[in-house]
């Protein structure tokens, strides 16, 4: 399996928040490869990292805090990443918000 695969393989969270960041229209064009260098060998996915990260555009950074919300990352060690969902309805377009809708189903 490759890593990828194998995070996945974890459970609804990451399949969530991995299906944002490789498949939402805003990421899809890039390789879904992109994103192993943020799965650490014993588990998780580096939010921090990624968040840290000052080349979103709005919209991707949007997509990238509703993926790190559903899986629950506590970048500062203890409050989870807060996303505004007013802000997911102006800042993003119809698919990508469909996209992180999709996302919530399969996290439940």
């Amino acid at each position: 399996m490759t890593p990828l695969q194998t995070a996945e393989a974890r459970g609804p969270q990451y399949r969530a928040a991995l299906y944002l960041l490789t498949r939402s229209p805003l990421f899809r064009a890039r390789p879904a490869t992109w994103v192993v260098r943020y799965l650490p060998n014993g588990g998780g996915v580096d939010f921090p990292q990624l968040l840290a990260r000052g080349d979103w555009s709005t919209g991707e950074r949007l997509v990238v805090e509703a993926a790190a919300s559903l899986f629950g990352c506590r970048p500062d060690g203890n409050n989870t990443v807060a996303v505004n969902l007013l802000d997911i309805r102006a800042g993003l377009d119809e698919a990508n918000r469909r996209a992180v809708f999709k996302a919530i189903e399969m996290a439940l």
